[in-house]
């Protein structure tokens, strides 16, 4: 599934700045449906905190900004909930609320992350690992504590949910990891141009090229957006 149909789904979420049961379903669905490999999730994730601080308010309104960190943890808690799975923990005795809320406090007070916070909270989540019974909250108070950070500058506010962002991903890669990834496009059988003629060829080759790069492929990245095609094209 292409990223606009994503961008237009975290828009509509937005758009109200409220997530029901209906549209938490929803979002659940597209993520099943759309099956991203596990490379994709941090880009699905930040577009979250991406579009949706296009939605924070330019006059300071804080119910508007608060209601804006609750639609974005909805979102992450759908990725992760479809697209995740906790990883083994050996032992969680150590790992205390409070001290992690503090840690949350500095490196949200600013509204930025520095190096040593960064590496600060990722030693507290190797070493001191919440209960996997305690992974939403824990993400949750992220946004809580953020929340209360806000303030009439929206472009503080903007680095409140970058800072925010950089938690949920230290987060993610430390204690969750990605389902078992299964490619649901099937490989197409052998072309051949004098068996099945040019037109239907070429007509595979397409279709087989679009499938690939909704599922697994970005443009540009993996491949070149427009010699890719050429030269698969010519190859037939």
């Amino acid at each position: 599934m292409a990223d606009w149909v994503f961008t237009k789904l975290y828009k509509d979420v937005f758009a109200d700045l409220t997530v029901d049961a209906t549209e938490a379903k929803e979002l659940h669905d597209k993520f099943e449906a759309a099956n991203p490999p596990p490379d994709k999730l941090v880009s699905l994730r930040a577009m979250a905190f991406r579009i949706g601080s296009e939605f924070l308010s330019t006059d300071g309104n804080k119910d508007t900004d608060v209601a804006v960190l609750r639609a974005i943890n909805a979102v992450v808690h759908a990725l992760e909930k479809t697209c995740m799975l906790p990883k083994p923990i050996k032992d969680d005795s150590a790992f205390n609320d409070e001290a992690l809320e503090d840690l949350y406090r500095q490196i949200l007070t600013d509204g930025s992350v520095d190096q040593e916070e960064s590496k600060e909270l990722l030693t507290f989540f190797q070493s001191t690992p919440p209960p996997v019974s305690k992974l939403v909250s824990t993400r949750a108070n992220a946004f809580r504590i953020g929340s209360e950070m806000l303030t009439e500058d929206k472009a503080h506010n903007v680095g409140i949910l970058r800072a925010i962002n950089v938690i949920v991903h230290t987060l993610e890669i430390t204690l969750f990891k990605p389902k078992v990834y299964v490619c649901k496009v099937e490989p197409p059988p052998t072309m051949n141009v004098s068996k099945i003629g040019v037109n239907a060829s070429i007509e595979k080759a397409v279709q087989h090229i679009w499938d690939l790069d909704v599922n697994r492929l970005t443009p540009g990245v993996d491949y070149g957006e427009f010699t890719h095609f050429f030269w698969y094209f010519i190859s037939l």
